[in-house]
Formats: C-alpha cells, structure tokens, sequence
C-alpha cells in the first residue's frame, strides 16, 4: 500500500484470477485496524475482496469493508 497517503485514502484489493494466496502489506510504519497491528493482510480465496480507509493521524489502515461479494 502506499506510504503515508491522504487522510481518508481509500483503497481496495480483490483476488480475481488464480489459485494462490494474496498477502497485502503496508509501507513505513503503517499498520492495519489497531495501533502496533499487523503489517499485513491476507486474501485466499478467489474473488475475496477487501477495502481499507487509511487515517493519517494514527498510520492506521482501517479495514471498512472485507464482507465483499464473491462474484
């Protein structure tokens, strides 16, 4: 994901061909849904989606959607 970005960046990642594992990392000291959380996301199955809203304040990317359809 991007370094830093806009408070309220919203970006969305979907696994949309393929068989493998996706695993979605955050650059800097950023990290994902908690202060000292992860780095790191993981999709698995095709079609899995997920979107995230990145607060600026905190380095925090917010997961605000990882209920997306399948097809």
């Amino acid at each position: 994901m991007p370094n830093a970005p806009p408070d309220k960046t919203q970006i969305a990642f979907k696994i949309v061909v393929g068989s493998g594992i996706v695993t979605i990392n955050t650059s800097g000291g950023d990290v994902i849904n908690i202060t000292g959380g992860s780095s790191s996301y993981t999709l698995r199955i095709v079609n899995q989606g997920v979107l995230f809203q990145y607060q600026a304040s905190t380095g925090i990317w917010d997961v605000t959607n990882n209920n997306l359809p399948l097809t």
